[in-house]
């Protein structure tokens, strides 16, 4: 739309006769093949009647799950007597979607059900339901092709010709990315198509042996070396397991794993490190297929084995199995969101965190894809794992609506050769399962003339815990009428959301938010304001060593409508976390006097730059004593809390009395701390 971007969907092109969902009957079948388009909802079926032949091969393929629907997936097939005759459940190779294949053994009309499998679907749950005799591609293989480079891959799938090859080619293919390999048409195979992998890795194939023989692979790694081995390979037969011996140095601590989800693969992968030759295992996977195994001294060859937890196999059994140096250099980078709308002037602000492995240096940071957009900061600094970046778009091009930009957000290594590339991928979306390249893409709208911007005045050089802070802000308005607008002022940060176990509960089971460094609420500009200053509270239960801040106007008819006419952003921020004050009492132990004054003091330490005033007091005294409050002004340190006890008639500890340092307006600069308490009899 012309104000942005709404999330994708899926949308399948494929040579089925497509129709939406519509009754049939024994009288009235449906004609084969089909693909069949509805939703679902609570208690709500789907049947469907065909006309089947004896000895016909039948595949029914449900999309369900892969299009973002939240219920569970049951088919039946029924024969013509109405009796069942196969039922499939949600599969985790089709993401719990599911699939019949079935030769059916006579003439006649027969039906498909689809239902969720308690009859309680919520929602509305769409679906597509592909009926006939389908030549469908589930996989490709080998699975990954090195990018840069050209290859061919063989098909996986329901009636294909395992001899079909079709060529990739992934010349200027990203490491890490994913593309569709197209299906010509002679194939005759539907929709939808399969993807390739872009590896980084160095790529082997499972090679068949004779007998006895085990394929050979060189991993003695060198010291830091950060490339890992893949072999990509498949458990062909039931019971099998494949064998490869491995070169490895002594001493050197290895790291093993398989995967077979993603590559939409049934096999339920299980990792045997056995020595070499005897075949004595040395050590197993257990609840995931990885497995981390120091060589021992004076071994310099050793066998992993993988296959099947189940000992089933067959020729859509395909896994990755990834052998590297633990601990070797790596990292991946996720963005906040998936879309962003700018303005064709302006900007728009992106969340970036980095997953470190193994590497804690600088990461450069690049965008692909749209040369009139650019971002700042252009790297994430050495050590830090959370920023915010700013997309800039300067496009000339004034024709209506918005201009859709489907973007690439790289990383780069330092120090390291070959370099680490990472593309950032972007939220997980339910919808978009059947097209896996979108997790690599961020797609930007680029908008309307942007008509305002957000400038930081001076901000805060630290994030004080338990300190409250103002950040300056000033509006820049080219546009009448968002004049007429309230403005409506929030901080964003990069702080991570944590929880804690609520104490009442006595289950124990139920956890409540932990304080985060946050703006006030209603914080907003009224209609003709353009500057003001953001109020931020920054809870003493923070821990992160430094911050990310970005503060967002959005333009709304009124500080609590949610009808927002505008967004604009500042410039992102970094600052790091301290302490304001430490501050400790001369003695531990306060020793009063019935029916006296004593004094209680100590010194206020603060941090450099905070300058603010400190009350110190003390807390939980029990009735008949009083110790006024004591506000340390800026420019001191020095402190005394005069105490005034009662009459007692006998020593005796004073319980529970804690000594509490808070900012004049009452927040926590630290942690209460307890304070040993003891009245003694006047003399």
């Amino acid at each position: 739309t012309p104000r942005g971007i709404s999330g994708a969907l899926t949308v399948a092109v494929d040579s089925l006769p497509q129709t939406p969902f519509v009754e049939s009957s024994p009288e009235k079948p449906v004609t084969l093949p089909v693909a069949i388009s509805g939703s679902l909802a609570g208690q709500q079926q789907a049947k469907v009647f065909f006309t089947g032949k004896a000895g016909q091969r039948l595949v029914i393929d449900l999309e369900c799950k892969r299009l973002g629907a939240a219920m569970d997936p049951v088919l039946e097939l029924r024969n013509p007597r109405g009796a069942p005759l196969n039922i499939a459940w949600g599969r985790p190779q089709y993401r719990g979607d599911t699939r019949i294949e079935a030769n059916l053994f006579a003439d006649g009309v027969y039906s498909v059900e689809l239902h969720d499998l308690a009859y309680k679907a919520p929602g509305q749950n769409v679906y597509r339901l592909k009926i006939g005799e389908l030549k469908l591609i589930d996989a490709a293989f080998p699975p990954a092709v090195n990018a840069g480079s050209q290859g061919t891959v063989s098909v996986i799938g329901p009636g294909m010709d395992p001899t079909v090859t079709l060529a990739v080619d992934m010349q200027n293919q990203l490491p890490g990315t994913t593309r569709s390999v197209g299906i010509p048409a002679e194939t005759g195979a539907v929709g939808p198509a399969p993807t390739v992998f872009a590896s980084s890795a160095v790529e082997l194939l499972e090679e068949h042996q004779g007998a006895g023989a085990l394929q050979t692979i060189d991993a003695q790694f060198a010291e830091k070396q950060h490339v890992p081995i893949v072999v990509n390979g498949r458990i062909a037969r039931h019971g099998e397991t494949d064998r490869y011996l491995l070169h490895v140095k002594p001493g050197l601590t290895m790291q093993f794993s398989a995967d077979s989800y993603n590559l939409h693969s049934p096999l339920d992968s299980h990792l045997e490190v056995r020595s070499h030759p005897e075949g004595n295992v040395l050590a197993v996977s257990e609840e995931k297929p990885a497995l981390d195994f120091a060589v021992p001294a004076g071994v310099t060859a050793i066998q992993l084995a993988i296959g099947d937890l189940n000992r089933r196999g067959g020729a859509d059994y395909v896994y990755r199995l990834r052998i590297a140096r633990a601990g070797h250099a790596d990292f991946s980078l996720a963005a906040g969101a998936g879309r962003a709308a700018l303005p064709r002037d302006g900007s728009a602000v992106l969340r970036v965190d980095v997953n470190r492995a193994g590497y804690d240096g600088p990461i450069a940071l690049a965008l692909q894809g749209a040369a009139e957009i650019s971002m700042m900061p252009s790297e994430i600094p050495a050590g830090v794992s959370k920023a915010f970046v700013v997309l800039t778009a300067r496009s000339t091009d004034a024709s209506p609506g918005a201009l859709v930009k489907h973007l690439h957000l790289v990383g780069t290594s330092a120090g390291l050769e070959p370099a680490l590339v990472r593309v950032a991928q972007v939220p997980p979306d339910s919808r978009l399962s059947l097209v896996p390249a979108a997790r690599s893409e961020l797609t930007c709208a680029l908008t309307g003339p942007a008509a305002a911007g957000l400038e930081l005045g001076t901000p805060p050089a630290v994030w004080f815990r338990g300190a409250d802070l103002e950040i300056p802000v000033t509006l820049k308005l080219q546009n009448a009428d968002l004049a007429a607008h309230a403005v409506r002022l929030t901080l964003l940060t990069t702080e991570a959301a944590r929880t804690e176990i609520d104490a009442t509960d006595p289950t124990r089971q139920r956890r409540l938010p932990i304080p985060m460094l946050r703006s006030l609420p209603e914080q907003s500009l009224q209609a003709g304001e353009t500057s003001s200053a953001l109020k931020v509270v920054v809870p003493m239960e923070v821990v992160e060593g430094q911050i990310d801040g970005v503060i967002r106007a959005e333009f709304v008819p009124n500080a609590f409508s949610d009808k927002v006419q505008a967004t604009v952003y500042s410039s992102p921020f970094r600052l790091p976390v301290q302490n304001a004050v430490s501050v400790q009492p001369t003695e531990k132990t306060l020793l009063l006097t019935g029916n006296a004054q004593t004094k209680f003091s100590g010194a206020v330490k603060r941090t450099a730059r905070f300058t603010g005033a400190v009350d110190v007091s003390l807390v939980n005294l029990p009735a008949g004593y009083s110790a006024p409050k004591v506000t340390v002004a800026g420019d001191q340190e020095q402190f005394e809390i005069v105490v005034s006890a009662p009459a007692v008639a006998a020593a005796a500890d004073v319980p529970n009395v804690q000594f509490r340092v808070t900012t004049p307006s009452g927040s926590l600069l630290q942690k209460d701390t307890a304070i040993a308490v003891k009245a003694m009899p006047a003399q």
